[in-house]
């Protein structure tokens, strides 16, 4: 729950930095000279450093093939982190040679944990480490399809699952593209002074005039002291408007405002005013404006400085227009996805906070139950059967709990990718019927009809995952329970439809007369949350997760899942999914009946917890089953205890994970190192609430020998720990 305490906080500071992100584009688009966008970029650096909740943001410039070098040019530092390329402004290509062959690709590089580069780039680890980066995203800039650098963050927040590397990629391209523009302009200004030059003498030369003729439709210059233009190259629409030259002060008259859709035609009127235009170029050496011509097309107008007299006003100028369709496809595209971006991150908030409301109330309920169910068995005191019954409430509530956040758990690992799925052997008759005796009983409970055929299964041992099989029948049998009404069945199909090739497919169908779903509510019914009215949810308990898990669980597993349901008729089920077969794996008959003679009485255990009450309750439990406890606070204190004792003292272990001083896997790995005789054959258990896969198989990895989860389930764990006498 920890990870949603502040999540409404986190995204409107997300929003209010990627708004910060739009505005600061926006500025960029109007400004015309390359070192005004330069002054800009550090407030871009320093709204994408927010955004990406990072300690630097900086741009690197690729200087060019011959010199292969990247040089730091602007940077922006997290408050309290000090710049980290102060000592460093230029980097040798050969750190960076496979980040650049990604880059021409158009990749992003992000790297997560630079221990895993080591290897493969030695160089660029040892850079990331002197830097102390710990984590990396590196953008590339382009312009004009060529790299010419790219935007890096050091040690952004890669576990916030709303970064968008879209926008980031998108910020970059379009940073490129209007840098490129600008220096496209100021090229054409280099290269207009040269054709006045030309002019000036009569000497204008037509393949200049034609290369600045595929940029620019129209050219013209003109004189503003004394009121003439002199056409260089127009279209034949204006051309036949204004002529050859003509007087510059009706150049731009109500015929060639009329080329201009009306929406524009008054703030281009503004732009195109002669009377003012001097004014207007008294500190720049360029303006322009874009507009909608009659016919459709996006044009940019630009007047260029050519000439000042001794006092610095401008006396001759260019003026020339330029189509930008493609440009402007592009930008709207760019602004539409911006917008949808922001669009999603608001809806997520409100995803987040009703989520947050509905943990509140979920949550509350039971801790409520339980708190008051207490107040009353204290009440109640001498009423044993009272006692008996409010115990059975607080078992009732806190298994609800308990559901609550295993549910959660389990959505955010399938979220997030990090759902690992086992590969053991495993009976699958067994786990059906161990399935089937827990619905009955629910079943029996709310007065339903359980039934189950299982006839049609040829391969009953199978590899694969049985722990999540196991969580996808309970979700869809739980939900046939819980949304059926008195006196209704439940029937319960699996067959095994072929095999080929050592792998066998299964269909499931479970077939009940309950209330069934709307078929409005069946197009989002796998969505997190989702459950048909809130009648239903108050009768009912739960988080709405259990479908959208089985969903994913299913899915992950290469299965399919569909569902047919009729509004009060009832519901039915498929799932089909497909298993190795197993059939060399054999189970011993009398396993279980040699573990039932088997007493746990008198064996001696050492336990190591640190919680004091999870400490009672174990040592509760297992002075019950006739078990001797000597108990441990820590790993460190554990591992003393056991190496001064004498061999043989202890029969078992019992190792929590998570604690101070020492952990129980590095306790653990301690005793299996410890040369006595008793270090490598003593049963170690982890009896621990870490209980994903992964967490088992670090225990395991570590020497222990079993993976016990929180809450304690003491019959299941006698029935393991008694395999080992």
């Amino acid at each position: 729950m920890k990870k949603y305490e502040n999540s409404a906080e986190v995204y409107k500071r997300k929003l209010e930095s990627m708004d910060e992100i739009l505005h600061q584009i926006s500025l960029m688009d109007q400004v015309s000279e390359e070192t005004e966008l330069m002054k800009m970029i550090p407030a871009l650096l320093e709204a994408l450093g927010k955004y990406t909740d990072a300690e630097n943001v900086y741009m690197y410039e690729w200087d060019s093939e011959e010199r292969d070098k990247y040089s730091n040019t602007l940077e922006w530092c997290k408050e309290g982190v000090k710049p980290r390329n102060c000592n460093l402004r230029q980097v040798p290509a050969k750190y960076l040679s496979g980040w650049k062959n990604e880059f021409k690709k158009g990749k992003a590089i992000i790297i997560v944990d630079r221990e895993k580069i080591k290897e493969i780039a030695p160089c660029g680890y040892e850079l990331m480490k002197k830097r102390g980066i710990r984590t990396e995203i590196a953008v590339p800039i382009f312009a004009s399809h060529k790299l010419t650098g790219f935007i890096g963050v050091d040690n952004p927040n890669l576990d916030d699952g709303e970064l968008s590397m879209k926008l980031l990629t998108d910020v970059c391209g379009h940073l490129g593209s209007v840098r490129q523009n600008l220096k496209l302009i100021s090229a054409l200004e280099q290269k207009q002074k040269k054709i006045e030059e030309a002019l000036a003498s009569q000497i204008l030369n037509n393949e200049i005039i034609s290369a600045i003729g595929k940029m620019y439709w129209l050219i013209y210059r003109m004189d503003l002291q004394t009121d003439t233009y002199e056409e260089v190259a127009s279209g034949d629409t204006i051309h036949s408007l204004t002529g050859k030259t003509g007087r510059s002060s009706e150049f731009f008259g109500k015929e060639v405002l009329e080329t201009i859709v009306p929406e524009y035609r008054q703030v281009m009127q503004e732009f195109l005013d002669i009377s003012t235009l001097a004014e207007r170029l008294r500190n720049k050496e360029t303006i322009s404006h874009e507009y909608l011509s009659a016919e459709g097309d996006w044009h940019q107008g630009r007047f260029i400085v050519k000439k000042r007299d001794a006092e610095g006003t401008v006396t001759n100028v260019l003026y020339l227009v330029r189509e930008i369709n493609e440009q402007k496809k592009i930008e709207f595209e760019y602004q539409k996805q911006l917008m949808k971006t922001a669009e999603e991150a608001k809806r997520a908030n409100i995803a987040k906070t009703d989520f947050l409301r509905r943990m509140s109330h979920d949550i509350r309920t039971p801790i409520n139950g339980i708190r008051g169910i207490v107040d009353i068995g204290d009440y109640f005191a001498q009423d044993l059967e009272k006692q008996k019954e409010c115990r059975a409430k607080v078992r009732d509530a806190s298994g609800y709990l308990l559901e609550l956040v295993n549910n959660i758990l389990d959505m955010n690992k399938l979220e997030s990718g990090e759902i690992r799925l086992e590969e053991k052997s495993f009976d699958l008759k067994k786990l059906l019927q161990e399935a089937d005796e827990i619905i009955e009983v629910q079943g029996e409970e709310c007065g339903l009809s359980y039934s189950s055929d299982y006839g049609d299964i040829r391969h009953q041992r199978l590899k694969g995952s049985p722990v999540h099989l196991r969580q996808i029948l309970l979700n869809i049998l739980g939900n046939a329970v819980k949304y059926n009404k008195e006196g209704g069945y439940i029937r319960v199909c699996c067959r095994e439809t072929s095999c080929q090739n050592g792998r066998a497919v299964f269909e499931w169908t479970c077939e009940d007369n309950g209330y069934g779903m709307s078929e409005e509510f069946q197009t989002h019914m796998f969505e997190p949350f989702a459950q048909e009215n809130i009648e239903v949810r108050t009768k009912y308990a739960g988080t709405g997760l259990g479908l959208a898990i089985t969903k994913e669980l299913v899915e992950h597993m290469g299965g399919r899942i569909s569902v047919e349901s009729i509004m009060n008729q009832g519901t039915k089920f498929y799932v089909t999914l497909s298993f190795k077969t197993d059939e060399e794996q054999t189970e011993s008959p009398e396993t279980e009946s040699q573990t039932d003679s088997v007493s746990l009485q008198g064996k001696r255990a050492l336990l190591v917890e640190d919680n004091d009450m999870n400490m009672e309750i174990a040592e509760f439990l297992l002075q019950n089953e006739g078990i001797i406890v000597t108990k441990a606070w820590n790993g460190r204190e554990a591992a003393e205890i056991f190496e001064s004792s004498v061999p043989g003292t202890f029969d078992m272990i019992f190792m929590d994970i998570m604690m101070p001083e020492m952990n129980g896997i590095e306790a653990t790995k301690m005793i299996r190192t410890m040369e006595r005789k008793d270090a490598q054959t003593i049963p170690i258990f982890a009896m621990t609430a870490n209980a994903f896969i992964d967490d088992i198989e670090r225990s395991k990895a570590a020497g222990m020998n079993e993976h016990f989860t929180k809450p304690l389930d003491m019959k299941a764990i006698c029935s393991t720990i008694k395999k080992y006498y």
